[in-house]
């Protein structure tokens, strides 16, 4: 049937670019590449002057002033000022350190620098992957997210616990929301086998899960944030020595979030009495500090 095979040539030359029954006499890389284009404008193919020679080395300029050269700054400004920082004993600094306590008052005194950790995180979420091929971005963003879940729970370096353990669940939502989207893929890819049953149910569950996440995490902030605002009487002291991971927010930062303890204040070990051993009064040095450490963390 002549209008047929007419028919089968014009689908496979328009899905793919060369025709199905001459595949042999066509150079497969070299006829896709001639349908590269931009993916943000079609009308720009990549092998043009106007890509080449205008929007490539625009964009080249823009890596290095906006992914590598806002980080490197901000890293400058906070290493310039990081004695100030360290030494400072309320969350927004004093005056010295106004034009840039929006890079460092969320974070504890001696974790200054985690905020650059942090433009990394994103940067590696969002314009990073488009280094890797489209099949793999979902694989590496999941990889990279697990890293920091793991990073920011070792590091516990945010001001307050509240803000440790928002920090975490934020964290696997991002990788249930990667997950969703891998799962999504996974049913696109079933859909074209007429598993339809299939992709319905999938894609049904992918949305509950999302959705749960979401109301999760919007109920972890308003319950954080009651909490602290219930109990804490001086939000804006803090410990200036350093912290020692989520473990010690997850064990004492719910609780203390609804019993509040200054940070000053001593907190006596389990079964001693002040001046006995690992007392606050008295004791080795390493029983206080820990008691210290402990009590921070709750407050």
């Amino acid at each position: 049937d002549h209008d047929h095979d007419h028919d089968h040539d014009h689908d496979y030359a328009f899905n793919y670019g060369y025709d199905d029954y001459d595949v042999d006499d066509y150079d497969v890389d070299e006829a896709l590449k001639a349908y590269e284009y931009m993916t943000v404008d079609y009308s720009v193919k990549m092998d043009s002057s106007l890509y080449k020679d205008g929007i490539f080395v625009y964009a080249l300029i823009q890596v290095f002033v906006w992914p590598i050269g806002v980080p490197l700054s901000f890293f400058m400004l906070l290493w310039s000022k990081r004695d100030l920082i360290t030494a400072r004993t309320v969350r927004h600094g004093g005056g010295e350190l106004s034009t840039i306590g929006f890079l460092c008052r969320a974070f504890a005194p001696h974790y200054w620098w985690v905020s650059i950790v942090d433009f990394g995180r994103r940067l590696f979420l969002s314009s990073f992957l488009m280094l890797f091929p489209a099949a793999d971005q979902l694989v590496v963003a999941l990889a990279m997210s697990l890293i920091f879940v793991v990073l920011y729970r070792e590091l516990g370096p945010y001001w307050d616990a509240s803000s440790d353990i928002l920090s975490y669940v934020g964290g696997w939502q991002i990788v249930v929301c990667i997950l969703a989207l891998r799962e999504m893929d996974l049913s696109r890819n079933l859909s074209r086998d007429g598993s339809n049953g299939f992709l319905l149910a999938d894609n049904n569950l992918s949305a509950w899960t999302l959705l749960s996440a979401n109301v999760f995490l919007i109920v972890m902030v308003v319950y954080l944030q009651s909490s602290q605002m219930a109990g804490d009487n001086d939000s804006s002291s803090r410990r200036t020595e350093p912290r020692y991971g989520l473990r010690g927010s997850i064990n004492l930062g719910l609780r203390g979030s609804m019993n509040m303890v200054h940070p000053t204040a001593p907190v006596p070990t389990v079964g001693s009495t002040n001046g006995g051993p690992g007392g606050v009064a008295g004791g080795s040095d390493e029983g206080q500090a820990g008691e210290e450490g402990d009590g921070d963390r709750g407050a």
